[in-house]
């Protein structure tokens, strides 16, 4: 009786634990895994059990940084199981990760997990929370590869997500060192090209620079679309990327 009790304030209750041996995919792939549901200490009956794809992020908004979350999917994966005190459970799980090419890649800020909830009848739900990594797509690598062959280095803010585009943070370390404060960039890949945005930010050179940075007049904004058939190489990005940061730079 006491046992019971306890199971119902979430004490000696059933429990899940979830397992992916290959914990990364990119968008539109799909994580096997098990779930393993542990028995408690008295039986019960799983209702349902559900695993959520959760996105966690944040991003700049004016004088602040929010937080962003995001449920991106929702699947159940198995209902009505009864568990007895002490018994394993062992359910094969598949979830399948969007192929929306508006989501964001686990980079920086940006994080997702699969979150697993038991419902339990007369108990509180038990959740596990595993960490699962979303990686670059053939294009999107190639393009990060290249900021990184030309000497840009990820900020610790990169990644920002705002539930429209990703943004990508990088301070120049060798290239346009001298020049440049920063770039930002905002790629989408489209089903034959990749749409990148790009905001160029040039570097303060004394109280006339401070107050251009004051006004934005420091900053160059353009639009790139890269057709994927100029993206065989990192090589041949970045010296195309070169050449438009430069002419670009010269503008402002």
């Amino acid at each position: 009786m006491l046992e019971k009790f306890f199971a119902r304030i979430g004490i000696g209750s059933a429990m899940a634990d979830l397992e992916i041996p290959k914990p990364e995919t990119e968008l539109g792939g799909v994580l096997e895994g098990t779930v393993r549901i542990k028995g408690g200490s008295v039986e019960q009956e799983i209702e349902k059990m559900y695993i959520t794809l959760v996105l966690k992020s944040s991003y700049f908004d004016g004088s602040q940084t929010r937080p962003y979350s995001q449920n991106i999917s929702i699947v159940k994966v198995a209902e009505n199981v009864v568990v007895k005190p002490g018994q394993e459970e062992v359910v094969p799980i598949s979830i399948e990760v969007p192929s929306n090419r508006h989501l964001p890649v686990s980079r920086g800020v940006t994080r997702y997990y699969l979150r697993t909830s038991l419902d339990i009848r007369h108990a509180p739900d038990p959740v596990d929370h595993d960490e699962i990594k979303i990686v670059p797509g053939k294009y999107l690598k190639t393009l990060l590869d290249s900021m990184a062959f030309l000497g840009f280095q990820e900020q610790a803010d990169t990644g920002q997500y705002n539930g429209r585009y990703q943004q990508f943070k990088y301070k120049p370390t060798a290239l346009f060192a001298r020049e440049l404060d920063e770039i930002r960039v905002y790629p989408i890949c489209h089903e034959q090209e990749l749409l990148l945005g790009m905001v160029i930010d040039k570097k303060d050179e004394g109280i006339i620079g401070s107050i251009l940075h004051g006004i934005q007049l420091d900053e160059k904004s353009l639009n790139i679309k890269i057709p994927y058939g100029e993206m065989n190489s990192v090589s041949r990005v970045a010296d195309l990327l070169k050449e438009i940061i430069k002419k670009e730079y010269e503008k402002i």
